[in-house]
C-alpha cells in the first residue's frame, strides 16, 4: 500500500445488509517482522457527537434500548437521519473513539491507549470478502487482513486457554456466544471474517472496561454469571471440542440444551461483576453505539473522561439506566420465549388434529403425545391406544374376554419413556 498513517485506517467488516456501519478495524506488525505481535486499531463510531443527552432521540433510544432486526424490516434505535450522520462511512473522514492496542505475540496486552480518533482512509467489506482477501495474496488488503486473521486467532486461543467457552464451528455453522450459549450462524458468518471482528470487537471492548477499572470510572459493565451447577467451563468447552469432533448430532444438541440452561443472561451495572462466559475479570459493551444504547451511554462518558469534561450521569442516574436496559431486555427473553412456546403448541395441535405420527421425529411425536396428556386426550389412532384384538373363532380362547394389555408396538418411539 502507499504510505499512510495506520492510526486513521480501518475496514468495516458487516454483514452485506448493514447500513449502520460502526465500527472499524486496522492492524500492522508490532515492529518489523510478524512474530513480534500486534499493533491494533479500533474505531467506533462516535454516535455521541449527534444525540445529545435527555434530547428527543436519546428519550426514544433510551426507550427503544436497541435496534431490532426483523426478516422483512430493521426497527432502528436511533432515527434515520442520525444513523446516517453517525455511521463510519469511506466517503468521507470520520470523527470516532479510537481503541489502540499493542499485543505480544502470545496474544497478551502491552499497551491500551483510548480517546477521541479518526478515520480518514477505510474500506467496507462484507465478512465473506474480508475472509477471501485474507487468503488471496493478489488482493490489495491481503496483508492487512491475513496479519487481522492471525491476530484473531490468536486472541480466541489466549482466550480458551484462559477456560473461555469459546467455540466455532463454521462448517456446521456454530458458535458461542459471549454467555457461552450455542447460537447458529447465519449463512453469511460462517467464514474467518465473522471471527475477526468478533475478537477485534472482544478485545476492544475487555480493554475499554479494564481502562476504566483503573480510572475508577462507573460504566456500564457487562455482568455475566454461570450457574452454580454449571461446571468448569474449560471442561465445557472440551466436551463441546469432542462432540464437535465425533459429529454426534443427538449429544450435541443435548449439551446445546444443558448449555442453555445453565447459562444466566448477562447484565448491565455500574459495579463489576465479572464475566464468566468470555472468562474475563472485567467487561463492557462499547462497539456499537448507533445500536445499543449501553453502548451510547458508555461511550459519553468515556468521551468525558478523555476531555477532561464532567461526566454526564450522576452514580443513581447510571444505576436507573442499568436497571431500566435489563428490564427491557428480560421482558424482551420473556415474550419470545411465550411466543415460540405458544407457536410450538399450536403446531403440535395442529399435528394431532392431523392424526399423522408417522412422519413425525421424535421429538415432535413427544410432544404431540405430551400435548394429548395434558389435554386429558389421547391422538385418534396414536400408538399409544391399545391395537384392537381379533381372536380366530376356533381359537381355544375365543370365549375369554379381549387382551387387555397396552403394550406399545415395537416400532413406537417411545416404547422405553
Amino acid at each position: 500500500m502507499a504510505e499512510h498513517n495506520p492510526a486513521e485506517c480501518g475496514i468495516m467488516i458487516d454483514a452485506p445488509t448493514t447500513a449502520d456501519r460502526d465500527d472499524a478495524v486496522w492492524i500492522e506488525p508490532l515492529g518489523d517482522g510478524t512474530d513480534t505481535g500486534f499493533d491494533a486499531w479500533i474505531h467506533i463510531a462516535r454516535a455521541a457527537d449527534h444525540v445529545p443527552t435527555g434530547g428527543p432521540a436519546d428519550t426514544e433510544a433510551r426507550r427503544r434500548v436497541h435496534t431490532r432486526y426483523r426478516a422483512d424490516h430493521t426497527r432502528h434505535m436511533l432515527p434515520a437521519p442520525v444513523v446516517e450522520a453517525a455511521s463510519l462511512t469511506p466517503d468521507r473522514p470520520c470523527d470516532t473513539f479510537a481503541v489502540h492496542l499493542r499485543i505480544d505475540p502470545a496474544g497478551r496486552v502491552l499497551d491500551a491507549e483510548l480517546g477521541p480518533g479518526r478515520l480518514t482512509r477505510s474500506w467496507t467489506m462484507t465478512h465473506a470478502e474480508a475472509a477471501t482477501a485474507s487468503g488471496d495474496p493478489a488482493h490489495p488488503l491481503h496483508a492487512t487482513l491475513a496479519l487481522a486473521l492471525r491476530f484473531a486467532q490468536t486472541m480466541l486461543a489466549a482466550r480458551r486457554n484462559a477456560g473461555a467457552l469459546a467455540f466455532y464451528d463454521l462448517l456446521a455453522g456454530f458458535a458461542t456466544n459471549e454467555e457461552g450459549q450455542i447460537v447458529r450462524l447465519d449463512s453469511a458468518e460462517r467464514n474467518s471474517g465473522y471471527i475477526i471482528v468478533q475478537e477485534f470487537m472482544i478485545a476492544a471492548n475487555a480493554q475499554i472496561a479494564a481502562w476504566a477499572v483503573r480510572e475508577d470510572l462507573p460504566i456500564l459493565f457487562r455482568n455475566h454469571r454461570l450457574a452454580a451447577v454449571a461446571g468448569d467451563p474449560a471442561e465445557l468447552r472440551g466436551e463441546l471440542d469432542d462432540i464437535a469432533a465425533s459429529g454426534d448430532g443427538a449429544a450435541f444438541e443435548m449439551l446445546r440444551s444443558r448449555m442453555k440452561m445453565v447459562s444466566r443472561a448477562a447484565t448491565y451495572g455500574p459495579t463489576v461483576h465479572g464475566h464468566h462466559g468470555l472468562q474475563l475479570p472485567v467487561y463492557t459493551h462499547a462497539t456499537s453505539p448507533i445500536r445499543r444504547y449501553p453502548d451510547l451511554v458508555t461511550q459519553r462518558i468515556l468521551l468525558a473522561a478523555a476531555l477532561g469534561r464532567p461526566g454526564p450521569y450522576s452514580p443513581e442516574e447510571l444505576a436507573a439506566t442499568a436497571d431500566h436496559v435489563n428490564e427491557h431486555l428480560d421482558a424482551e427473553r420473556r415474550a419470545k420465549a411465550e411466543f415460540f412456546k405458544q407457536r410450538a403448541q399450536a403446531e403440535t395441535a395442529r399435528q394431532m388434529e392431523a392424526a399423522d405420527f408417522a412422519s413425525l421425529p421424535y421429538k415432535q411425536f413427544a410432544r404431540v403425545l405430551q400435548f394429548a396428556v395434558e389435554r386429558g386426550e389421547a391422538p385418534p389412532d396414536s400408538p399409544t391406544r391399545p391395537p384392537a384384538v381379533s381372536t380366530p373363532a376356533n381359537s381355544s380362547s375365543a370365549s375369554s374376554p379381549p387382551s387387555t394389555s397396552t403394550a406399545a408396538p415395537t416400532s413406537c418411539p417411545c416404547a422405553s419413556a
